[in-house]
Parts: C-alpha cells; sequence; structure tokens
C-alpha cells in the first residue's frame, strides 16, 4: 500500500531538512507532498531540494493546504503531519498495519516533545490520555486515512482553525481512530514562546468549549 505523506508549510526552513532526514528510514512506496502557504523563506528551494513534490496552495490555512495536498497524491493512503514532528523509525510498518483492519477509521500517534523537560513529558501524557479518552486527538499527532474514505467524508473542513478537531469528530463518526503508541516527537516551540502552563491550560480550555458546542471560529480569539 503506498503511504503519500503530505505536510502544510509556512516558512519552515529550519525543519525541512530534519523531515528529509526522519522520513528517509521508510522502506518501500511511499510519497512526499509538501503545500505551501505563502513562504518567504527559502522553504519550498529546501524541499524540493529534498526531492519533495512541492505545491503552492491557492490559499494560506492547513485545511487548505491539506486538502489541496490530498488532491494530487497517488496513495491509497494518506497521512497528514507537521513540518515540526518527527515520527518513530517504525511509522510506515505502523500506518499500513492500522488502516489494513477494516475496523479503523483512521490512526495517530501519540506524542512526545523534543525535550528533556520533566513538566513537558508530563504534559505529552495528559495530551495523550486525554485525546485516547475524548477520542479527539490534535493534528500534530498526525493522521492516516485510506484516500478513499477521506473523500468519502469530504476532507478537512475549510476553516481557519480547530480544523483537525473537526475532521476527527467527522471521523469518530464512522468507526473508529486508533492510537499508535510509537511517540511521533513535536516541537515544544509554542509552549516555551507563550509559557507552559498557560498553552496547556489555553488548549485544555478551547477543547473543552468546542466539546460543549462552541463553534471554531468563536474560540480563535482565545488562541490568539
Amino acid at each position: 500500500m503506498q503511504i503519500s505523506i503530505i505536510i502544510p508549510v509556512l516558512n519552515e526552513s529550519d525543519a525541512i531538512s530534519t523531515v528529509a532526514e526522519n522520513l528517509s528510514s521508510g522502506k518501500g512506496d511511499y510519497e512526499v507532498i509538501v503545500v505551501d502557504g505563502g513562504s518567504v523563506d527559502d522553504t519550498v528551494e529546501k524541499a524540493r531540494r529534498c526531492g519533495f513534490n512541492v505545491i503552492k496552495s491557492s490559499k494560506t490555512g492547513r485545511a487548505f493546504q491539506m486538502n489541496e495536498g490530498a488532491l494530487i497524491a497517488k496513495g491509497e493512503i494518506l497521512f497528514f503531519m507537521h513540518a515540526d514532528s518527527i515520527l518513530p523509525a517504525c511509522w510506515q510498518r505502523r500506518i499500513i498495519d492500522s488502516l489494513s483492519d477494516d475496523k479503523v477509521t483512521a490512526c495517530c500517534f501519540d506524542i512526545d516533545f523534543n525535550t528533556t523537560s520533566r513538566l513537558m513529558k508530563l504534559i505529552a501524557k495528559a495530551a495523550n490520555f486525554r485525546s485516547r479518552i475524548t477520542g479527539i486527538p490534535y493534528g500534530d499527532q498526525g493522521v492516516g486515512i485510506r484516500a478513499e474514505t477521506f473523500k468519502k467524508i469530504g476532507g478537512f473542513p475549510e476553516i481557519s482553525f480547530l480544523e483537525d478537531v473537526v475532521f476527527f469528530k467527522k471521523v469518530k463518526k464512522h468507526r473508529g481512530i486508533l492510537f499508535i503508541n510509537n511517540p511521533l516527537v513535536t516541537s515544544e516551540r509554542r509552549w516555551i514562546n507563550n509559557g507552559i502552563i498557560k498553552t496547556t491550560l489555553l488548549n485544555w480550555f478551547i477543547i473543552a468549549l468546542f466539546l460543549l458546542g462552541f463553534a471554531p471560529d468563536s474560540l480563535k480569539r482565545f488562541y490568539k
């Protein structure tokens, strides 16, 4: 089964080379599609030098970019990931094995942070617990889904905030989301830049309001 890895980017020059090195552990049939949302640095040039298929999105925003990447993808499996993420060495086999089960609609990885901070490790454990309890992970955990299923449910909702959460809520209605316990490692930069406790509490606050029925557009102002 071919996997199409779709990565939405915007000024991710520092991360692209790391992504290429990480994905090089894959064997067999897979492609990497980088969808640029209007970078002003050398993200596009670096991605092309890494051998990725690079397209420029007609609109900026992860939902738009990921949907445009899916339109040109050749794989039977689509896997969406952020540019600052590092997949475990067994990523390809775990994605294929997960989606070979007809009872599974989509899969995602547990999350960990690229740091030795005990507090951040605790936050990762709490995030994994929350996503398993609610059945709604975040996009930075990566998401694998069969291309035909992705098309059937209409792709990502083309909204500017919480597109990943709304998407997973739709997926949940079909069958199940399988959580892969080999963690995907992501950057802690947003927590460091905005404050670890503040960012964590804000994330929980936003997801709680969403689950209570608040519209994503009304919650975006809290995130900003």
